[in-house]
Formats: structure tokens, C-alpha cells, sequence
């Protein structure tokens, strides 16, 4: 939850493939797990005085994940960053109080530690053989590695949210709709938040197809 997770690009940048794999996977959902099952039952009282400030927090984490993941040249910060506005919509999903907003909570969860975990197996595939994570340095990579590259798109696409992928259902039918009632509104929040999540996705997945505006070098 934005701010309080700054540390995380860091760790999954200083992690091994594997490291990044569990904590992506495994360790960030024990943080909503928490919530889930220990701060709601036990001090319902606080959670409810709480709700608006943890609902905004929320918000700022989609943005400011999605935002910043925009700006990385590194694809495992680049991941990370976007894991920070994917469980944005977890805990938005979770402070919305209803069984609408946790069931989504739950599903972004398995979503979140399916995909992003194949995310980060990718990157490391890519820096075994060439010790670079910059996205300029896999620019063109299609061309010598069509079906790494076939499966690194697909998981891409499904971290974007784009129609007919679980993510879609996870991030914006769920949590967002049972949240936000009024129709203008809610809409202005899902589109805000849902693009900001998959403009970085685009981003690295079209480097890697060769369609950025980087220049490929021959360390692959």
C-alpha cells in the first residue's frame, strides 16, 4: 500500500530470479491475507474509522504505481512498480466492505501472484544470457526469440487487463464497481486507474517486439 511500500522495487532489483518469484508471488499476499484475516475481525471498529484514508491510499498506490512503472528502463523495477498498483486494487477491493470488493481482492490476488511471477521468470531468462535488464538492450528480441517473446506479450497482455483475461475481472469489475456506485464517477476512477496499469505493459512489450524507439545492441 502506497507509501508504505517503497522498498519493494529495490528488493525484487536486488533479488535473484527466484527471490523475486516468492516475494511476488507468495510474501505480498500475506500482507492482504492480514488484512483479510486478522485487521477486518479483530478491530472492525478501526477499520471502518480508517476506511476513507486506506480507500485513497489505495487510489494514489494505482496511480502512482502505474505512473512510475511508465518512467522505468529497467523490466524488473519496471514489474515491481506495477506490482505496486496491482495491489492497490487488492486493498481498494478489500476496504470496499462488501462481498463484491473481497471477492475481486481474492481473485487480483491469484491473478497478481500467477502472472507476475511468470513476469519475473521472463526477465530473468533475458539477464541469464545477457546480464542486462534494460529494456533498450532486449529491443528487437522477437526476431531471435519469437516464442519467448510470443509468451512474454501474453503475460503482458493479461498484467494490462485487456478484455477476456482474469486480470479484467480482478481489477475493475470487482473491486471498483462495489466502490464507487455513481456511474460517472466510478468510470472516470476504473479508466484512470485501469490505463495507468496497462500503458507500462505496452510499454515493455513493445520493446521487446522491436516497435520502441530504442536501439537494439547484439548482447543477446
Amino acid at each position: 500500500m502506497f507509501p508504505f511500500h517503497t522498498w519493494l522495487p529495490a528488493a525484487h532489483v536486488e533479488a535473484p530470479t527466484a527471490g523475486s518469484v516468492i516475494l511476488a508471488s507468495v510474501l505480498l499476499k500475506m500482507g492482504t491475507y492480514g488484512f483479510l484475516r486478522f485487521c477486518l475481525p479483530i478491530t472492525p471498529g478501526a477499520a471502518i474509522g480508517l476506511l476513507p484514508a486506506l480507500q485513497w491510499l489505495s487510489i494514489a498506490g494505482i496511480i502512482y504505481g502505474g505512473l512510475t512503472a511508465l518512467a522505468q528502463q529497467d523490466m524488473k523495477k519496471l514489474i515491481a512498480y506495477s506490482s505496486v498498483g496491482h495491489m492497490g486494487f487488492v486493498t481498494l477491493g478489500i476496504f470496499a466492505l462488501n462481498q463484491r470488493g473481497l471477492e475481486g481482492a481474492l481473485l487480483q490476488m491469484i491473478n497478481h501472484g500467477v502472472t507476475t511471477g511468470a513476469l519475473f521468470l521472463c526477465v530473468g531468462m533475458v539477464y541469464e544470457r545477457s546480464h542486462s535488464r534494460e529494456l533498450a538492450d532486449a529491443a528487437g528480441l522477437g526476431k531471435f526469440m519469437p516464442i519467448y517473446v510470443t509468451y512474454l506479450t501474453f503475460f503482458f497482455a493479461v498484467v494490462a487487463g485487456l478484455p477476456r483475461h482474469k486480470q479484467l475481472c480482478g481489477r475493475v469489475s470487482y473491486p471498483c464497481r462495489s466502490l464507487f456506485q455513481q456511474q460517472d464517477c466510478g468510470s472516470m476512477r476504473r479508466a484512470g486507474g485501469h490505463t495507468c496499469g496497462g500503458v507500462h505493459a505496452a510499454h515493455a512489450a513493445a520493446g521487446n517486439l522491436g516497435l520502441a524507439p530504442t536501439t537494439p545492441t547484439s548482447r543477446i
